[in-house]
């Protein structure tokens, strides 16, 4: 159901549906998600994606979508989101799509989505990586294009020993430092494309492959003979 003056989403209508699997609800004017029912429902063993993507939700209770223990997508890009409230446990959860909001901060903390492939927080408004990113073992693509993040600390991303892509482009770094032991190993591809760059030093890449994007920066120099083999 898209493109429509809905404002209000109860969830509860769905829950005798046994074989419901996709819910799409874009393009709407959903302020609120609710479930106004107590009931265990049916749909909770069959939907595996959510996509409420495109509205003007300003929170999204994550305690609401706990009971899905099947969902394998969940979007909730282009609305107007400032938190999100409650915590997320599912084993089912590999997609998780948060971009183009107004999040400021966003917490993993108390979160359990051990087999989260992607996760995108793409233009929002975020001066620093989410805390506790490293519970995210399986995560293999991750997306902070359009931030405000001033710095990257490879550290905090040390433990994700299966991240393939870090996409911080338009962001507002100057300097990165890849010499690291605490290095995502398997990293393929890092783009910083767009931010406040003045210098690339790329002489030691503790990954053993490694694509680096950096155009549109402000480095003046870049000592090509002085870069790694990885």
């Amino acid at each position: 159901m898209c493109n429509s003056p809905i404002r209000t989403l109860d969830l509860t209508p769905f829950c005798d549906l046994p074989l419901l699997s996709i819910l799409v609800f874009t393009s709407n004017k959903i302020r609120s998600v609710l479930s106004s029912g107590l009931q265990q429902c049916k749909v909770y063993d069959s939907l595996e994606e959510m996509d409420l993507s495109e509205n003007l939700l300003k929170t999204v209770s994550m305690f609401l979508l706990q009971p899905y223990v099947k969902l394998r997508v969940l979007k909730l890009n282009k609305n107007k989101l400032r938190r999100l409230t409650g915590c997320l446990a599912s084993d089912m959860l590999q997609e998780l799509d948060v971009s183009d909001n107004r999040l400021t901060s966003f917490s993993l903390c108390q979160w359990r989505i051990p087999f989260l492939t992607l996760l995108s927080l793409n233009s929002n408004q975020l001066t620093t990586l989410p805390a506790c990113l490293d519970n995210l073992k399986s995560l293999q693509k991750l997306r902070f294009q359009s931030n405000w993040i001033l710095a990257i600390d490879f550290i905090e991303l040390g433990w994700m020993d299966n991240l393939k892509l870090l996409d911080l482009s338009s962001n507002r770094i100057r300097s990165i430092t890849l010499n690291s032991s605490d290095f995502p190993v398997k990293l393929e591809t890092l783009i910083v494309d767009r931010n406040n760059m003045t210098e690339l030093n790329l002489m030691f890449v503790p990954a053993e492959k490694l694509q680096v994007q950096a155009e549109y920066n402000l480095i003046a120099n870049f000592n090509i003979n002085a870069t790694s083999m990885n």
